[in-house]
């Protein structure tokens, strides 16, 4: 069983001696007090930053994913075999294609910036999928619970989203002081089951607040 190496795209902010924020300015800019975005890769199993890109002012940073990608497949020697774990805005079809051609895989989320994708992951027959995977956490006055359904798609991409192999919904229930919320959030892999079961996806996901909050110094 193929037991692959998982890199976070995240998106770091680096300060300068002034921290007021700088309304009106586009993502990614260059900003007066000194503040640049860069797009990063994170090695999950070693906890190192394989490579950085900065974020072209008057852009964001889609375009910068393609020349981050190249650099961790320098860093790294290859890429077969490696996650690429992105938030919703790198749910882009160039994206997948090109994470595919280089012998590794996608797993992104899926939100209202690719409104057909969504609602096709929405309208799938969730309630007839067994649970994959239940993490129950508590601490610091809340209770969470994370439940994993995954759905095998019987032709892959046949959802819209390209080399798609697993549609996957991850419901966060949570509960602090008396209060109840429920969140659901859709997302796409390009891996089979049989390379990543839920326990690994729940596993996956899970990363991306974690590594945001430690990228942004």
């Amino acid at each position: 069983m193929l037991e692959p190496d998982a890199v976070k795209v995240a998106r770091p902010v680096l300060r300068g001696p002034r921290r007021s924020n700088a309304p009106g300015l586009p993502d990614g800019a260059v900003l007066p007090e000194g503040r640049v975005h860069l797009l990063s890769a994170y090695d999950t199993s070693t906890g190192v930053v394989l490579a950085q890109v900065q974020v072209a002012a008057k852009s964001n940073e889609i375009p910068a994913f393609a020349p981050l990608l190249e650099q961790v497949k320098v860093r790294l020697g290859s890429l077969a075999g490696v996650v690429i774990v992105a938030d919703a805005l790198h749910t882009q079809v160039a994206h997948a294609r090109a994470v595919a051609a280089a012998g590794g895989h996608l797993y992104v989320s899926v939100k209202a910036n690719q409104p057909t994708l969504f609602a096709q992951l929405k309208q799938l027959p969730w309630a007839q999928v067994p649970v994959g995977d239940q993490h129950r956490d508590t601490g610091h006055g809340r209770r969470e619970t994370r439940t994993v359904k995954a759905l095998t798609l019987h032709t892959p991409g046949g959802i819209g989203f390209p080399h798609a192999q697993q549609a996957v919904r991850i419901t966060r229930s949570r509960t602090v002081a008396g209060k109840r919320t429920r969140e659901t959030v859709y997302l796409v892999a390009s891996l089979p089951t049989a390379h990543a079961q839920p326990a690994e996806l729940q596993q996956w996901a899970r990363l991306e607040w974690h590594i945001e909050n430690r990228l942004h110094w």
